[in-house]
């Protein structure tokens, strides 16, 4: 399963950070109430009548502030494509419909977050444009 997949991934990795395995119903309900949310979008990406990888995404809304202008994004939450199925182009055309909801709803750009450890994904977002604006770092007590 395709979210399996990408959470196993994240736990194995930064297991202080990300649970294991999560409960089908629970995962069903979670993606139910997000994209229940008008500001909330989700894309699946098919191959063979499967679910080959998924893009979730949220419209972030910032107010101006003394410090900075006011910010319309949409902020790539999560994006995933099987092993068997990357290097496809099923990332791409996830982001590429991403890309068309930020423009339908007033958005100046996309943004994200990544973890250190995911190099592949970091390669693939810099192909798509992106650069690194934060670095966000963490220290254990």
């Amino acid at each position: 399963m395709l979210c399996h997949e990408v959470q196993d991934w994240h736990a194995a990795t930064y297991p202080q950070e990300f649970r294991a395995r999560i409960d089908m119903g629970a995962l069903t309900a979670h993606f139910i109430d997000f994209l229940n949310e008008p500001d909330h979008f989700g894309w699946i990406a098919q191959a063979d009548g499967a679910a080959a990888g998924y893009l979730t995404a949220t419209l972030e809304i910032r107010s101006s502030s003394l410090f900075r202008p006011n910010q319309r994004v949409l902020m790539i939450d999560n994006i995933g494509v099987t092993r068997t199925h990357q290097r496809q182009g099923h990332a791409h055309r996830l982001m590429q419909a991403a890309r068309v909801e930020a423009k339908k709803t007033g958005c100046s750009g996309l943004k994200l977050t990544t973890y250190a450890a995911n190099t592949t994904g970091q390669a693939f977002f810099a192909s798509e444009g992106f650069s690194t604006q934060v670095l966000m770092q963490t220290a254990p007590l």
